[in-house]
């Protein structure tokens, strides 16, 4: 993972059970993967913020640029 992850900060924004969690996990390392680069934060809020979308959820964190 990138030097800009910050984990407790997303656990706080983003309510989340292990499965979704997972989900977020492994989108974000798709991400990264597919630049040849470390997870970095973006890559976690983009993913996470996808999951949201996928529940049918409204995301809490509006600060996300893609």
């Amino acid at each position: 993972m990138a030097c800009d992850v910050e984990l407790g900060p997303l656990a706080k924004t983003f309510a989340l059970t292990g499965g979704h969690i997972k989900e977020v996990i492994l989108r974000a390392a798709s991400r990264a993967f597919a630049t040849g680069r470390p997870i970095t934060q973006q890559d976690l809020l983009l993913s996470a913020n996808a999951e949201y979308r996928k529940l049918g959820l409204l995301s809490p964190h509006l600060e996300v640029h893609e």
